[in-house]
């Protein structure tokens, strides 16, 4: 299965051997490189959809795409989401590394034609860290201990110094 990324696609499902979405038209191999396998966060409510994606140049990698909606391209939002990615690319540099940081390369960061071209999408790659989200960490452990919350706090700390 091959994912569109436009998010006014009517269908965004489509088969493997598709190179194009059948629905709208957008190519589903993203800057000629990254497909996506499913959608984490989609819809018209948040202001970008998030994805993970197969990066066909590390093969061995899935990765996370953030594209920020098309709605928001000349907007305070598209300023915030390129300097999302600037400081994720300067934090990527060896001296920052940090595991709890998804590493960023410099041309991760990109724009993207949707259906007919008329639109672009501002895309953002990053590394995929495996793990739970809060929520999915709360639906298995129900509560989190005062000592596990100083626990993420102290890390959260670390990662904010950085």
């Amino acid at each position: 299965m091959s994912y569109c990324i436009n998010p006014n696609c009517s269908n965004r499902i489509n088969s493997d051997d598709c190179e194009f979405c059948q629905a709208c038209g957008t190519k589903l191999l993203i800057n000629e490189r990254y497909q996506i396998v499913k959608a984490l966060r989609v819809g018209l409510n948040y202001n970008s959809e998030v994805f993970e994606v197969k990066d066909f140049k590390e093969r061995a990698n899935f990765k996370v795409l953030k594209s920020l909606s098309p709605r928001f391209n000349n907007s305070k939002a598209a300023d915030l989401f390129e300097k999302e990615a600037q400081i994720l690319i300067w934090l990527s540099a060896e001296w920052h590394k940090h595991r709890g940081i998804p590493k960023v390369k410099p041309d991760s960061y990109f724009s993207f034609s949707i259906g007919s071209g008329l639109k672009q999408l501002n895309c953002l790659v990053m590394e995929k860290i495996e793990g739970q989200n809060l929520e999915q960490w709360l639906n298995k452990n129900h509560c989190i201990s005062e000592e596990q919350a100083i626990n993420w706090l102290q890390q959260l700390i670390h990662i904010l110094d950085k």
